[in-house]
């Protein structure tokens, strides 16, 4: 693959503890598309890491891209998925996937570190 973009964000976990204290379930519907949403729904053991990893992963999606919501894409248009066994997926939708293509870019890759107190996030992306 042919990088052409990097993008990458820091999160604090208190600062996703306290906006899921303030806007409660309001806060995850915000950011999530649905299927995070289910995802999210069975993540008992640690909500809030949940939640702190899919926003590092999008700001630096949105980054990557070069965008902002101002721009007009939505949280919901760029997607973030487990997968078994492969590490992790990024799916782009609507004005997302109109950005990249416009940026000429055709593959994600994402990765993710974290420690006790902060989620990071690393996005890639390129033309195979």
């Amino acid at each position: 693959m042919k990088i052409l973009s990097i993008g990458t964000d820091l999160v604090e976990r208190t600062r996703v503890e306290s906006l899921l204290r303030k806007q409660g379930e309001d806060f995850p519907r915000q950011i999530l598309s649905s299927l995070e949403m289910e995802a999210f729904r069975k993540e008992l053991d640690d909500p809030v890491r949940f939640l702190s990893q899919s926003f590092a992963g999008k700001e630096a999606v949105y980054k990557l891209l070069r965008s902002s919501l101002e721009q007009g894409i939505q949280w919901s248009d760029v997607e973030i998925k487990r997968r078994p066994q492969a590490g992790w997926q990024v799916h782009l939708s609507g004005k997302a996937l109109e950005r990249a293509t416009q940026l000429g870019l055709n593959k994600l890759e994402i990765t993710f570190s974290h420690a006790e107190k902060y989620f990071m996030a690393t996005v890639i992306g390129g033309v195979e």
